[in-house]
């Protein structure tokens, strides 16, 4: 069996996955975009490694190897393979005599970048999305000046609660001001608490309001992003504590998708049973 599947992969050129330093590459991190064929060259002075001695098959394999490998072209004419940090693109090509063929990589796609899914993008840039076949930061998240994407929006200090659910990290020995920052640079990062040098952040704003003994001392945070101006969607209704939308504690997990949509915080809502959580526009 194993002697066939080295076969079936150097006869189809196909792969084993590799990952992008320690983060798993998608499958569509091992598929290419062909271009036109004889549609020229990248110039010279891209970013492009030629390799010796490659076969078409081979050098596709060096471009999967190389997590910052963006496609590869190769010369039918000479057997010359050029590895790439520039995507490929049909704009970015020059004319050439040799007959050369493109590949561009799908699944590893910075901003700016041509994409066809959001896959393509958000490996590379969490939070990036494809929107009009190009890479971007959409929604509530926007550019951060460094090729990634930070949330929008900010904290809200919420007193007589308890987070609960989603913890991501407990870092001992450090200030309430570095907590907050390491929340905020965290896409996944929704609240934390503090309390005396102890920061722990959470994926999820839901929260109890039944405080544990011993931490009523604790600070707490809550993200909540912005909102469009005007009336809150018809789906709440208004309550002393401001606009409510009550959502099923069956899918408690899916409340903080509710809330980013919304622009919204969460926090502890009651049913008959004792369960529910709400979720509210902030003021």
């Amino acid at each position: 069996m194993a002697l066939l599947r080295a076969l079936l992969a150097v006869t189809l050129c196909w792969h084993y996955p590799a990952a992008l330093g320690e983060q798993p590459l998608p499958p569509r991190a091992f598929s290419f975009d062909q271009l036109p064929v004889g549609i020229g060259v990248l110039p010279a002075a891209s970013a492009r490694h030629p390799v010796d001695g490659s076969s078409e098959c081979a050098c596709r394999h060096r471009c999967l190897a190389d997590p910052a490998c963006r496609g590869y072209g190769y010369s039918v004419n000479t057997s010359s393979c050029w590895l790439t940090e520039l995507l490929p693109t049909p704009e970015r090509m020059q004319p050439s005599a040799e007959d050369w063929r493109w590949y561009a990589r799908s699944g590893v796609r910075p901003l700016g970048e041509p994409c066809a899914v959001d896959q393509d993008c958000s490996t590379l840039v969490p939070g990036a999305s494809c929107v009009n076949g190009t890479c971007g930061c959409h929604g509530q998240v926007t550019e951060d000046g460094a090729g990634g994407c930070r949330k929008l929006g900010g904290f809200i200090e919420v007193h007589n609660h308890q987070l609960t659910t989603g913890l991501l990290s407990e870092t001992p020995g450090t200030t309430l001001d570095a907590c907050s920052a390491s929340c905020a640079d965290e896409l996944r990062c929704m609240a934390f608490d503090f309390s005396e040098g102890l920061c722990r952040t959470f994926s999820a704003g839901v929260t109890s309001d039944e405080v544990t003994k011993g931490r009523a001392a604790q600070r707490m945070f809550i993200w909540s992003f912005p909102r469009a101006d005007g009336s809150p969607p018809d789906t709440y209704e208004p309550t002393p504590a401001g606009p409510l939308r009550l959502v099923r504690a069956a899918v408690a997990t899916a409340a903080s998708s509710v809330c980013y949509t919304d622009g919204a915080i969460l926090f502890p809502g009651r049913q008959q049973d004792g369960r529910g959580l709400g979720a509210r526009l902030p003021d």
